[in-house]
């Protein structure tokens, strides 16, 4: 991990108002133990795969810059329960 992908990371989160901060969670780079989740090099280019996703599934997803690559990834944005 990369003290500049965690600063990235910060301010991406801050810029989009996102109050999930499971950025820090290892699991915002890995989708099982040994597969990593898509890379997207660019914001815009996981912004339109986020866009095919939300279409296809109805459901509620998010980019998010990996704090653990110089990627963007999707995560699946559930409701918070109170």
């Amino acid at each position: 991990m990369k003290i500049k992908n965690i600063i990235q990371s910060v301010l991406y989160q801050i810029k989009t108002l996102d109050t999930d901060w499971s950025i820090f969670d290892k699991g915002s780079h890995w989708k099982s133990e040994t597969e990593i989740k898509i890379k997207y090099k660019t914001e815009q280019s996981c912004e339109d795969a986020l866009l095919y996703l939300k279409l296809r599934h109805k459901k509620r997803f998010k980019c998010y810059k990996c704090m653990y690559c110089d990627a963007f990834h999707i995560n699946y944005k559930q409701k918070k329960s109170h």
